[in-house]
């Protein structure tokens, strides 16, 4: 076989591939419909696919029904819709904050190297429309781990995923900042990192401190202490990448005031989304509605126990569940009333250790509705230490009046009576009742 002589056609040919990848990616496809693949490619953070995705209208009402979906997918096994529909449209306001933020740091940081914008308003509205085209990468918290394993376990699962998607989408949005703006990825990557490490660290401080006081002295339970380690590592993590991300952020100043590429133009133009983006999103919505009915069903009863319980219908709640069974619950629900929680209050848990004593309920009840219980009643009693610290405890138990300890005495004589699964949750009830009928003692002693 001979070789072929190079004609103008066959060099032509040659040429074309090279010309079409030296070509503004605004200029790619520019006639194409947006379809599925491409959004896979944008998901994957591949060039041409971004840009599409930037340049298409309908990017931000695809982008709304996708965080929709996202919503609908961490939501569906965590509240009762019908009783807080709100909580749907929390993704929404909590994507348009931190959109809003990002934005802000990154025009400002062009600012610093000196670039401007023709539109910012036209700027903000593609940058919204792709922060919320990366919202199917929260999809796998969909998963419904709490129905297929432990508690301790599923916890472990749900960080675990937290912190991919977290990574993912921090890689993800640099890469699309990076298209937008024609900018060096780790430049992008560093005016990305900047405002996420601080509102992940100020919403990490605001989610510690209100479950473990400051003299640490409250005992939580073992899903409670995981998370309590994870976020405190975490926040660990960015205390001390908090140099070195400033350092390189004002590395990427002078060089990427140096470095002035070409701007493709990127902002939306009349490009379109073929029926497959469309699909995509719809099916995983619809997926997501019949797919939530049977577990809105249990939080809907669990929702309803809570509204007799801070209706003082006690008796009526015990009733239900019992009438339920133990397999009726929520994995993920935790009855009122909750340890911190600004209704704890309102629920007088003395009136709910009563009638589980005399009502004599199944051990499985009896945990259910009195996990951290005698914080609870140390909490409603004015004691915000915790029962960690027996000593310390003493000395709190000492300032109290005599009547609040003998209320705190009688319901932990009744919480000594009710049977639980865990032994040592009864032997700390019997060490907490001794130490309040000593103060009460000291009390009459003093008067006297």
């Amino acid at each position: 076989m001979t070789d072929t002589p190079n004609t103008p056609q066959s060099s032509a040919e040659t040429r074309a591939p090279l010309e079409l990848a030296e070509r503004p990616v605004d200029q790619c496809h520019d006639q194409d419909s947006v379809k599925l693949s491409d959004l896979v490619g944008f998901w994957f953070g591949y060039q041409r696919s971004i840009a599409a995705v930037l340049q298409t209208k309908s990017t931000l009402w695809l982008g709304a029904l996708l965080v929709f979906t996202a919503a609908m997918g961490r939501e569906y096994d965590a509240v009762s819709l019908l009783h807080r529909p709100w909580e749907l449209l929390g993704s929404f306001a909590a994507s348009i904050v931190m959109c809003t933020i990002l934005f802000g740091f990154i025009y400002l940081c062009l600012g610093c190297v000196k670039r401007t914008e023709a539109n910012p308003s036209q700027e903000y509205l593609t940058f919204l429309g792709a922060y919320w085209m990366t919202a199917p990468l929260a999809w796998p918290y969909a998963f419904p781990i709490e129905t297929l394993t432990d508690e301790l376990t599923s916890v472990h699962f749900n960080l675990t995923v937290l912190s991919v998607v977290s990574i993912w989408r921090v890689l993800l949005f640099a890469r699309i900042v990076a298209i937008q703006f024609a900018l060096p990825y780790l430049s992008s990557l560093t005016w990305v990192l900047v405002p996420c490490m601080v509102v992940a660290f100020g919403a990490l401080v605001s989610a510690i401190l209100p479950m473990v006081s400051i003299m640490g002295g409250i005992r939580l339970t073992r899903t409670q202490q995981v998370v309590i380690n994870y976020q405190s590592g975490l926040l660990m993590t960015i205390f001390y990448a908090a140099i070195p991300v400033l350092i390189c952020l004002l590395v990427s100043f002078a060089y990427t005031d140096r470095l002035r590429p070409a701007r493709p133009e990127v902002l939306r133009s009349t490009r379109k989304l073929s029926r497959g983006p469309w699909l995509l999103a719809l099916s995983a919505l619809g997926l997501s509605v019949v797919w939530a009915v049977p577990f809105q069903i249990s939080y809907w009863q669990a929702a309803e126990i809570d509204r007799l319980i801070v209706g003082g219908r006690i008796p009526e709640a015990l009733e239900r569940l019992e009438a339920n069974g133990p397999a009726a619950p929520p994995a993920t629900w935790d009855p009122l009333p909750r340890l911190r929680h600004k209704g704890s209050k309102q629920v007088d848990l003395a009136l709910m250790i009563d009638e589980l004593s005399q009502r004599k309920a199944a051990t499985w009840l009896n945990d259910l509705m009195l996990e951290q219980a005698e914080e609870m009643l140390l909490e409603q009693a004015g004691l915000n230490y915790g029962t960690e610290d027996l000593e310390f405890l003493r000395l709190q138990l000492s300032s109290l009046d005599l009547p609040v300890l003998v209320r705190l005495e009688q319901t932990f004589s009744q919480l000594a009576g009710v049977g639980r699964r865990e032994v040592t949750e009864q032997r700390r009830v019997g060490e907490l009742h001794q130490l309040i009928v000593q103060a009460i003692e000291e009390k009459h002693r003093l008067s006297n």
